[in-house]
């Protein structure tokens, strides 16, 4: 699995229940360049990571091509 988000000057709370709203004064979260492209639509999450996971009725599994929904004409295609 590809990391998306690099952390830098401290870490994320372990959600135990102690959330110290100090110890992310001084964190910074930026995308790694995977995440950048990511973010940018030059790179497609399940064609780098894959994905195994029930959606409805269909079980998307492997790294491509597999059905993705596109919002810009809001339908599933085969990708």
């Amino acid at each position: 699995m590809f990391t998306l988000i690099e952390l830098e000057g401290g870490r994320l709370p372990d959600y135990s229940g102690n959330l110290d709203s100090d110890s992310l004064r001084y964190v910074r979260i930026r995308p790694t360049s995977l995440g950048c492209e990511l973010l940018q639509g030059r790179a497609d999450y399940v064609h780098v990571n894959g994905i195994k996971r029930w959606l409805g009725g269909y079980q998307a599994h492997g790294k491509g091509p597999v059905w993705c929904w596109n919002g810009s004409v809001e339908q599933l295609m085969y990708l």
